[in-house]
């Protein structure tokens, strides 16, 4: 079944000033969670304003977005399954990208990088959220952890939509 375009509405959380923006999908979305979409996010991190540390999309279980948070406040962003249900979205996976704090070189991940996936990924996981991917970006160049890592959810045969 194709896919419509998605309709977003921005909707102010209740904890104003913990979280930029909100974009919430009111009709089926055309954005589907993958690695092409995580670049693209993360070269866009910091340039134009958007977000300047973080952003936060949260997805159904076919991977189409329902939600993208713009720079949750850090706490928050350790809570993807109350932000779901505070905006009645579902959320059952998940994609990050944030800001790193040291250019991303094209070496392989450092183990400040590798602790902080693997604690995301851990905390997703108790509240039933697959983490796919946490991209670090340094503006210029960005590392996806799931590749250097070898995770597997892009190369499972997941093409672009």
């Amino acid at each position: 079944m194709p896919r419509t375009r998605c309709t977003t509405r921005l909707k102010r959380p209740h904890t104003s000033g913990h979280i930029r923006q909100v974009l919430i999908a009111t009709t089926e979305s055309d954005m589907v969670l993958n690695l092409e979409l995580a670049f693209s996010l993360a070269m866009e991190l910091g340039v134009d304003g958007t977000a300047d540390r973080e952003i936060m999309v949260l997805g159904d279980e076919d991977r189409w977005a329902t939600a993208v948070f713009i720079d949750p406040d850090p706490m928050l962003g350790l809570m993807p399954a109350l932000l779901a249900e505070h905006f009645g979205v579902d959320a059952l996976t998940g994609l990050v990208v944030t800001r790193s704090l040291h250019p991303v070189a094209q070496e392989p991940a450092s183990a400040d990088e590798i602790a902080t996936y693997r604690f995301i990924e851990q905390t997703y996981a108790e509240q039933g959220i697959e983490l796919l991917d946490m991209v670090f970006s340094d503006g210029q160049q960005f590392r996806s952890m799931d590749l250097s890592l070898g995770s597997g959810h892009w190369t499972a045969g997941l093409e672009a939509a």
